[in-house]
Formats: structure tokens, C-alpha cells, sequence
């Protein structure tokens, strides 16, 4: 999804290195998957101002629509998390 140098811009979505295969063809990537079948996954949500574990449930395309609408921030997260584990080691 991102750039063997994994630069910032890679993370933000703004590199034009970065491979340009989108988050759902590489999730579908040859599975024979029915968008209307019914499934669950567990998501961390905010309720009351703390972060809960929710079970949800739904159809796979909803569950493909929660992906892509926290990929942006996920990747950002990701970057985030990879530098302080680096500025770490090196201390």
C-alpha cells in the first residue's frame, strides 16, 4: 500500500511513488465475495467519551465501508506509531 521508503507522504496518501491498486480490489483480491452476505467484526468506537469495543454487525459492504472511511487515519497512525518506535530505538 505504501512506498518501500515509507516516506510521510506515503502515509498521507499524497505520494506518487506509492503503488496506485485501490483498498478495495486488494480486500476483494480474488475472493469470491458476495457485498450482500451478512458478518461481524469488533470495531473501537467512542461512546460517552470513552473508547468502547463494539461488536457490530452488517453486510460485508458495510464492513468494506468502515475500512476505507478509517483508512486515511489508520495509515496516518501507522506512520505515527513507526517513527516514535524509531526515535526509541535509537535513544
Amino acid at each position: 500500500m505504501v512506498c518501500a521508503a515509507e516516506t510521510e507522504d506515503c502515509f498521507n496518501e499524497k505520494c506518487i511513488h506509492c503503488p496506485k491498486e485501490h483498498l478495495m480490489s486488494i480486500l476483494m483480491n480474488r475472493n469470491d465475495i458476495d457485498l450482500d452476505d451478512d458478518c461481524s467484526w469488533t470495531i473501537w468506537k467512542k461512546v460517552n467519551n470513552k473508547f468502547d469495543l463494539q461488536q457490530m454487525t452488517g453486510s460485508v459492504d458495510s464492513l468494506v465501508t468502515e475500512i476505507k472511511e478509517r483508512w486515511s487515519a489508520f495509515l496516518l497512525h501507522a506512520y505515527s506509531n513507526r517513527q516514535q518506535r524509531d526515535y526509541i530505538k535509537d535513544l
